[in-house]
């Protein structure tokens, strides 16, 4: 639903400002955020129940669409341009920090102590948290680079359309890029733990420590790597963490077969570093690929279809070990995405210094 998403919302904030769509996209997680901790259980309305929960996820979705890339458009142009690295990475630890507050909140309502219902209030107060964003962005000033265009009547009756026109390199590089760092982002945060826990016989709950912990290094490494990106340039840094995993992620999967406690750590760390330095320069590349009038619709439609391609990867590696019984396939399955992102960071290269 990302992609949807992401034309839906793109092309209300080329349309009618980032400030808008913003407010409403965060209206749309809340809702149906909310929604979920107060669905009735499958006990009480049978197969509705699932299909409520579906619709919420669905809705959920679409708004996630929308909302990553518009927050990063927003946050870099109302900050100074030669800070777009590290401005836009800020928005990549605020969601880490995000998921580690989620883990922390799942583990604490599920905890064999709470109560049966402990579960839906996380979900309830995800509803609060967004009626509290709602009331912070309808109060926050526009975006000054949509206010120039559209002052100068440069806005597109359908964005996408022209960003498709004008900038459709922009687009393939995007999905290109985005595609890489989605099966690094959902190696890391997900698919390990399957992999440890099913492939390897890992113990759940061992593994879901190590990983909080790569979680943290890949918090702290985001920041530091999009202020550094900066100084040396996004497509720099995109060039060397592509390469360094096509050298890397074999090796990486070496330790997690050893099943030793600190070799994994030391896997997943390294694992979360080289994620994390990745998804740092991204959100400044999105933002310099783009002409402002066709920014949020061709960022995050294009950001959209990298995430549902890359998002597969735990899909795709469980498929491929079950048909080869190899348990290193996922290493070389990530290491041909790794040669993709190396490609289309040498193309991008080339065609932004061209340009």
């Amino acid at each position: 639903m990302r992609p949807i998403g992401g034309i839906l919302f793109g092309h209300i904030g080329d349309r009618y400002g980032r400030k808008f769509a913003l407010s409403l996209s965060i209206l749309l997680m809340a809702i149906p955020t909310a929604a979920i901790g107060l669905l009735p259980d499958y006990e009480e309305i049978g197969i509705w129940a699932s299909l409520m929960l579906l619709v919420c996820r669905l809705l959920q979705g679409i708004s996630a669409g929308g909302e990553y890339n518009g927050a990063f458009i927003f946050l870099i142009e109302h900050g100074r341009k030669e800070n777009a690295g590290f401005i836009g990475s800020l928005v990549v630890s605020s969601c880490a920090l995000g998921a580690l507050l989620a883990v922390f909140s799942g583990s604490l309502a599920l905890h064999s102590s709470m109560p049966t219902w402990a579960w839906r209030v996380p979900f309830l107060l995800g509803g609060v948290v967004g009626l509290v964003g709602i009331y912070i962005r309808t109060r926050m000033e526009e975006s000054p680079e949509f206010l120039q265009y559209a002052s100068k009547r440069l806005v597109s009756a359908v964005p996408i359309i022209q960003a498709i026109k004008k900038e459709g390199i922009s687009i393939v590089l995007t999905i290109g890029v985005a595609t890489f760092c989605h099966v690094l982002i959902n190696t890391m945060t997900v698919y390990i733990n399957i992999y440890l826990n099913v492939v390897l016989n890992f113990p759940l709950g061992s593994a879901l420590m190590l990983n909080t912990v790569a979680l943290l290094f890949f918090t702290a490494t985001v920041p530091f790597v999009g202020f550094i990106s900066d100084k040396i340039g996004q497509i720099n840094i995109m060039i060397c963490v592509s390469a360094l995993c096509i050298g890397a992620i074999y090796p990486i999967f070496l330790l997690f077969s050893t099943k030793i406690l600190g070799l994994v750590l030391i896997g997943e760390i390294l694992l979360g570093i080289l994620a994390a330095s990745f998804a740092a320069v991204i959100n400044a590349f999105m933002y310099k690929a783009f002409s402002a009038p066709t920014r949020y619709s061709g960022s995050a439609f294009s950001y959209g279809i990298g995430g549902a391609i890359g998002g597969a990867t735990s899909i795709m590696c469980s498929y491929l070990i079950y048909h080869t019984n190899n348990k290193m396939i996922p290493a070389l399955y990530i290491t041909v995405f790794s040669i993709m992102g190396l490609l289309f960071s040498l193309l991008s290269k080339r065609f932004f210094c061209k340009n």
